[in-house]
């Protein structure tokens, strides 16, 4: 091989390398490798004019007299290598000098949520930003009628959805603050009923109905659980009375008993009374003490039982409004949250609305998703696919464009 044949193919690599230089440090590591798809010229030293042939989709060539010889995957190199040992195999040429040099690269394909889904030509430096461009995406295009039809459709829904949650959590947040401050109906006042987007597109009256029911209802078994408790206070204050009466009348017999014990001992010291009569008006006297201290023991925890009745009442009740403020604080938070949702789904419909691409893809009204194919085995790896994403020959661009999910936390 002549010294100028050697240089010229050194350029042909080095230009080709140049095409892989934007996507990244690991393409630079080895040059470009051929795919089904491009055309390549083969240049045989002394054999007069060159072929023009395209890999085919056997990633080969067919050459004539020597037939198909697989060049995919193979760089220059190492197609001139291939090429070179198949003619000599053949038995054509002993110690043949062959060139490869791409003429044309093999196109891409981009498919989808485009104007115009096709097969484009290559160029180097060929991003998916420029692939949109070439397939109808402009910032007068770029998304088909239909895709920004169907997306604006599902934003209006999202609207309605949402002014319909914005309504419900302003009459919950109406009925809590009538259940704090003991009213007995729930009203939206002028401020809450204008927080509402769009308050004629809702049953207003009937989700005040719905709350008003469920305040009738939650008082109404609290007016039982109080009643109950006040029942249960009533009976054991009554039983109390009833213990203060039998407790008087203990303490009267055991005065009673007292006063006889007394003069049995006065007898039986005098000689006047036997030892078993004492001894009887002594069993009478500690009878009596003890039914008095079981008495006063009854009473006790009959004072016990109220006081419990009386903490439960108080718990419940401070439960129950706790309960209603921590209710309260979660529907305003929600409520905020949703109205920010809101105020995005406008942003949205409005983008939508003008249709503009550039305008699309730079918000968060439309989500673009990408998905990239290749001949290449190992391609397009773990990359983050943007618009700015490098492609190669060969390479298949999927769009998929649809409404951006709204962080309405965020």
């Amino acid at each position: 091989m002549s010294r100028a044949l050697v240089g010229w193919r050194k350029k042909s690599s080095v230009a080709v390398v140049a095409i892989l230089s934007t996507w990244g440090s690991g393409a630079l590591a080895e040059p470009y490798r051929l795919v089904q798809g491009d055309r390549v010229e083969i240049t045989q030293v002394g054999q007069g004019d060159p072929s023009v042939v395209v890999i085919d989709l056997d990633g080969k060539v067919r050459l004539a007299d020597v037939g198909g010889v697989t060049l995919f995957g193979l760089d220059m190199d190492a197609a001139e290598a291939e090429i070179e040992a198949a003619i000599e195999s053949a038995g054509l040429f002993v110690d043949p000098s062959v060139t490869v040099s791409v003429i044309e690269y093999a196109p891409i394909v981009v498919a989808g949520d485009v104007s115009a889904p096709g097969r484009f030509p290559f160029f180097p430096g060929m991003t998916i930003g420029s692939a949109l461009g070439v397939s109808g995406g402009s910032q007068t295009k770029g998304i088909s009628k239909y895709e920004v039809d169907r997306a604006r459709a599902e934003v209006e829904g999202q609207l309605r959805a949402t002014n319909l949650d914005i309504a419900a959590n302003t009459v919950r947040v109406a009925r809590l603050e009538a259940f704090l401050a003991d009213a007995e109906t729930v009203t939206l006042s002028p401020e809450q009923l204008a927080a509402i987007p769009v308050p004629a597109s809702v049953p207003l009256d009937q989700l005040l109905a719905t709350e008003l029911d469920i305040l009738v209802n939650a008082r109404g078994r609290a007016t039982d659980l109080l009643a109950l408790w006040a029942e249960e206070i009533s009976t054991i204050e009554a039983q109390q009375k009833v213990f203060a009466e039998r407790i008087a009348v203990a303490e009267e017999v055991i005065a009673n008993a007292a006063e006889e014990l007394a003069t049995a001992k006065d007898l039986q010291e005098r000689g006047l009374q036997t030892a078993s009569r004492l001894s009887t008006a002594e069993q009478r006297e500690a009878d009596a003490r003890a039914r008095a201290l079981e008495l006063e023991a009854a009473r006790i925890a009959a004072a016990r039982s109220i006081a419990d009745a009386e903490r439960q009442r108080t718990q419940f009740e401070r439960t129950r409004r706790e309960e209603a403020l921590s209710q309260l604080q979660a529907a305003r938070i929600e409520l905020d949250s949703l109205r920010l949702a809101y105020g995005k789904m406008l942003e949205q419909q409005g983008i939508l609305a003008g249709g503009s691409m550039g305008t699309m893809l730079s918000s968060d009204a439309v989500e673009v998703k990408f998905r990239l194919t290749s001949p290449r085995e190992g391609r397009p790896g773990d990359i983050t696919l943007s618009a700015d994403t490098p492609l190669l020959p060969g390479d298949t661009l999927f769009v998929e464009i649809g409404v951006a999910s709204l962080d309405v936390d965020g």
